[in-house]
């Protein structure tokens, strides 16, 4: 997607559309700082005026994301998530 044949709209549109995709998950998730980070990113998204740019902001979105992720995954419920997902399928 970041090669020169692809343009730079397209690019845009395709990454900020992604990002916004997360938003619910992060409401859903009770994040709410994070939901607004998502939901502004994707916004800003669409006013880059290079490849680069997106490239910078999405690696720093990558390395929130995972500390986010390792400090939020000892805590959630894996058991009763599973649990439950189990049993509604049963």
């Amino acid at each position: 997607m970041l090669e020169d044949s692809v343009e730079l709209c397209t690019v845009r549109t395709i990454t900020s559309n992604l990002l916004a995709m997360y938003v619910p998950f992060l409401k859903w998730a009770n994040l709410p700082e994070t939901e607004k980070f998502f939901a502004e990113a994707s916004r800003e998204i669409m006013n880059m005026q290079t490849k680069d740019e997106i490239i910078e902001l999405l690696g720093e979105m990558i390395l929130y994301t995972g500390r986010l992720n390792y400090r939020i995954e000892p805590i959630l419920p894996w058991n009763e998530l599973i649990a439950a997902f189990n049993s509604a399928g049963a």
